[in-house]
């Protein structure tokens, strides 16, 4: 199984496809992108705020490949995640996708909320643009925040991030960067994630972040993904 999460900075779906289309993905996940238009829903579903005046709103999206097929849960509306039930694979699995904007915690703590009651009921996998790690120069208004984000998703809901684990990584110190901030190489995060269950780290087969050069021309973020081992 392959999971590709990507914040593309507001693109259109109908600009993006042809270029997420050979990475093969089973399940993606969209933050920041435009309010999907003409897909198939029964293979892509999307929350975001509601349009105004006929303009599209960003927000986030999933989107499943033929065979699969995603659902929007009930009761899980969000500007800022989407909570969707994947069936077709070998059991069904919930993925929520997430998009942190300011206030921070405010609104990943919002989109967390969505899954902390369902532990254990379903697999979960959470990805999606954070905007937020650990990093030194933000000590002291956004570390004990991101802290907070990663305690729930580590000790509450039993994930790990498939980067590190795979990598072998330190949070903050990253050798990939998922984002290249206003697009210059010498402003490198790495603030993008996927979580998946910590059960699932022996299936952990590859993680790939494309490098600075590679689809700058449509964000300035960069996809991370994931491949797991089917079971």
């Amino acid at each position: 199984m392959r999971l590709l999460t990507w914040n593309c900075n507001g693109t259109d779906f109908a600009k993006l496809a042809s270029v997420i289309a050979p990475y093969g993905a089973d399940i993606v996940v969209l933050s920041e992108v435009l309010e999907f238009r003409s897909l198939d829903p029964t293979r892509a579903t999307w929350s975001g705020p509601r349009a105004e005046a006929g303009r599209r709103k960003k927000g986030v999206g999933v989107i499943v490949r033929e065979g699969l097929v995603v659902e929007p849960m009930q009761g899980t509306e969000n500007p800022s995640a989407i909570l969707a039930r994947v069936e077709g694979l070998s059991e069904p699995l919930d993925v929520l996708g997430i998009w942190t904007r300011r206030p921070y915690l405010k609104t990943a703590l919002a989109g967390l909320a969505l899954i902390q009651d369902r532990v254990g009921a379903t697999p979960c996998v959470v990805a999606g643009g954070f905007n937020d790690n650990v990093y030194p120069k933000w000590v002291h208004k956004k570390v004990p925040a991101f802290r907070r984000v990663r305690q729930i998703l580590e000790d509450e809901l039993g994930l790990v991030s498939a980067y590190h684990v795979f990598h072998g990584a330190t949070f903050a110190e990253e050798r990939d960067a998922t984002l290249y901030w206003q697009h210059k190489h010498s402003q490198p995060f790495h603030i993008d994630f996927v979580y998946v269950p910590c059960a699932w780290k022996p299936r952990i087969t590859a993680v790939q972040v494309p490098p600075y050069d590679q689809l700058a021309d449509l964000s300035d973020h960069r996809p991370v993904v994931v491949d797991l081992e089917d079971t």
